[in-house]
């Protein structure tokens, strides 16, 4: 009984060695991978590639949708800053030149957001105008001195250039604070609002059950 059971026992072995044997892969030639500073190289490569087409398509974007808006507020700015169409004219030859818009965003940067604060507040309008003209004014300054031949004495223009700056700096601390007026306006509004509205809570909900079930409104809900 012993000696059988042996017998089985080797055989089992011979089975099993056979059956791995047929699952091992076959031997493939295996080609050595690239270093890993390559590696890494071709990554970084990849990400910089992906960044410069991110950064183009920014700046064509912003050239098409900015353009009319910008033309559309240089043309309102005219009514209270004249002159101001003229040298945004020649700030944007300049960025062309340059191929790059940065000097129009710089410009911009601010326009818009206080444009929707100003509405129909003129006196908004007309510093916002103000500073757009100074901010341009700098712009092309700046690029008058950077542009300028080695004999060319550039210290009166720098003495100008940095007077600008500060007038322009002054301009939009200006601007912040109307900003700031007008945000502590609104929280000042939604105070008043939000007392309103607990002061006259029981008549709110009666007014939106009301609402609801017969479409008597009176208040907002």
């Amino acid at each position: 009984m012993k000696k059988y059971l042996s017998y089985l026992a080797v055989g089992f072995m011979l089975i099993s060695q056979a059956c791995f044997a047929q699952m091992e892969p076959p031997d493939e030639p295996t080609d050595e991978p690239p270093d890993e500073p390559e590696i890494q190289m071709q990554e970084t490569n990849g990400r910089q590639m992906m960044m410069e087409k991110g950064r183009m398509r920014h700046r064509g974007e912003f050239g098409e949708r900015m353009s009319n808006r910008a033309n559309k507020y240089i043309e309102e700015m005219e009514k209270y800053q004249p002159g101001i169409k003229s040298l945004f004219e020649e700030l944007k030859a300049i960025a062309e030149g340059k191929q790059n818009k940065r000097f129009l965003r710089q410009v911009f940067a601010d326009v818009p957001l206080m444009y929707r604060l100003a509405k129909d507040n003129e006196e908004i309008k007309k510093s916002v105008a103000e500073s757009t003209k100074l901010e341009i004014e700098s712009l092309i300054l700046a690029n008058k001195i950077s542009t300028a031949k080695e004999n060319t004495d550039v210290e009166p223009l720098k003495a100008e250039f940095r007077q600008k700056l500060i007038t322009v700096f002054e301009k939009k601390q200006d601007m912040r604070k109307m900003r700031l007026d007008h945000l502590e306006k609104k929280i000042q509004k939604t105070r008043e609002e939000i007392k309103f509205r607990e002061e006259n809570k029981n008549k709110i909900i009666d007014q939106r059950y009301n609402q609801l079930i017969n479409s008597d409104s009176s208040m907002e809900w």
